[in-house]
């Protein structure tokens, strides 16, 4: 779910940014690669390979590098929202509640943290706190869809499976998700 949240737009202003926009490579350890043929590393890159480092399941390299990043640049919202991120894979999961809260506070307008915010609570078994994050989210931007899977796990979780189901009929048709949602929302009127 960590790896699923919006990931951060490329600054224009980094010097790698070109590069970074043109790379091709998908994998992530064919993405680690490209990285390490960059002639001078920037920000940018760096947080590429610590999300690849994240995507390959590797813990302590990401962890290691996401320490790096804060000491180097401690005040940017980038690093801090990919603290968050490594904090919810790695199981830190107060950390990242606490990450997130720091970009929420820069961005309050910005569903992309409230969404964050959602998945730590669900974690942390706040589930009415969760709720209104993935509610807030839903209800604002219909784009973000995994909201709504959220807000139907946190309603199945509190025994509500008629309001999962209501939610999970709420992803309008246009969505690439539509099917899953369907899908979803048989299960969960069937499952008891």
């Amino acid at each position: 779910t960590a790896l699923a949240l919006p990931v951060p737009r490329v600054d224009a202003n980094d010097p790698n940014a070109g590069f970074l926009a043109g790379l091709m490579a998908s994998a992530p350890a064919e993405l680690i690669a490209a990285l390490e043929a960059v002639p001078a590393a920037s920000l940018e890159t760096r947080l590429r390979e610590l999300r690849a480092r994240l995507e390959l399941r590797e813990q302590d390299a990401a962890a290691a590098a996401s320490a790096a990043l804060e000491a180097r640049h401690p005040d940017d919202w980038r690093v801090v929202w990919y603290r968050g991120v490594t904090s919810l894979v790695t199981g830190d999961h107060e950390v990242a509640a606490l990450s997130f809260d720091a970009v929420y506070d820069a961005f309050p307008g910005e569903p992309a943290p409230k969404l964050a915010l959602g998945i730590c609570a669900e974690v942390l078994g706040q589930l009415d706190n969760a709720a209104e994050y993935y509610r807030l989210v839903w209800a604002t931007d219909p784009g973000f869809v995994s909201a709504a899977f959220g807000l139907a796990r946190v309603q199945i979780a509190a025994g509500d499976r008629a309001a999962a189901a209501r939610t999970l009929e709420s992803v309008p048709e246009a969505s690439i998700h539509y099917t899953a949602a369907r899908v979803a929302t048989v299960r969960a009127r069937l499952r008891e």
